[in-house]
């Protein structure tokens, strides 16, 4: 499984495997070329984002091979999981 994320400035987002990667892409490029304007998708998690993008706004893409077995980590959200923490006697 490939796991997408775009992350703006310092928010990262989860993508459907369904979204159109290469038009969400173009959206984007054309958002930070001119002056600001907003793109609007839908993060898996969320209904919809609007985004407000400039030419100073950040964007990156990932896409990373995930293997098909869940781990603890996985299957929670972050503020769920809380690492086991040895006590100090």
């Amino acid at each position: 499984m490939i796991e997408i994320t775009v992350q703006i400035d310092d928010t990262r987002f989860r993508l459907a495997q369904e979204e159109d990667l290469p038009a969400l892409q173009e959206r984007f490029r054309q958002a930070v070329q001119g002056p600001a304007a907003f793109v609007t998708f839908e993060p898996l998690g969320y209904s919809t984002v609007s985004v407000l993008v400039s030419p100073t706004t950040k964007v990156r893409f990932d896409q990373v091979a995930r293997s098909e077995s869940v781990s603890d980590v996985d299957s929670c959200t972050v503020s769920e999981w809380e690492p086991e923490i040895d006590s100090v006697a």
